[in-house]
């Protein structure tokens, strides 16, 4: 039997990056840093999480007004999407969700990196584990053929020593006034608003 080994995929010659893209602060920080400043082919997924918090048509929403102007004003990307339906009754495990598809759209469209946007933040406290334990996911889920030779792709924590204040701070105007990260939006008028109450409108309120 061949062995599984790990490669030097981020030095890649021909770079192919799958960046998890939910339209909040970090993973748009991330997706806007690698089109500016990096060669990489990339492939933005974005994933419909339809559980009890009910904001993934306002995600949507957000997502559909920055693909154009990135494409735009910065350069083109491939884009796609997924959907999961889930009744959870707890919250903060889409980590691991996330990756564990996102290691499936490397493993489908090759690729030799995979970006979650968590940030200096997020690898604080009690909650760190669920990203070591989400690479793990990821790896997984990239294996094709177990028994047969295969690289795994670089896990590329490309903000981790970045704040959410900096990645902020490092948006364009029009990302800032587009992105969402509300938990549990509300409508109004036929219009997704924040509701200013859960964790990630307090977190976005902090550092606007």
């Amino acid at each position: 039997m061949k062995k599984v080994v790990f490669s030097e995929s981020f030095n890649s010659p021909n770079p192919k990056t799958v960046v998890l893209w939910s339209g909040g602060v970090d993973s748009t920080g991330a997706l806007y840093k690698i089109l500016k400043d990096y060669p990489d082919e990339v492939f933005a997924h974005h994933i419909h999480f339809k559980n009890i918090e009910n904001r993934w048509e306002a995600e949507k929403e957000s997502v559909d007004k920055m693909i154009p102007w990135l494409r735009k004003n910065v350069r083109d990307f491939n884009y796609s999407e997924s959907t999961i339906e889930i009744g959870l009754e707890n919250f903060g495990w889409d980590v691991p969700i996330s990756m564990y598809i996102g290691g499936l759209v490397v493993r489908d469209k090759f690729c030799n990196k995979l970006v979650l946007g968590a940030t200096s933040d997020d690898l604080k406290g009690e909650t760190q584990f669920r990203h070591t334990m989400s690479q793990l996911l990821a790896v997984m889920a990239t294996l094709r053929q177990p028994k047969n030779h295969q690289s795994f792709p670089y896990m590329w924590q490309l903000m981790s020593n970045t704040s959410k204040k900096e990645i902020w701070d490092s948006l364009s105007d029009f990302l800032k006034e587009n992105i969402w990260c509300c938990r549990t939006p509300k409508q109004s008028n036929g219009k997704w608003i924040e509701c200013e109450d859960c964790i990630a409108c307090n977190s976005l309120e902090k550092i606007r």
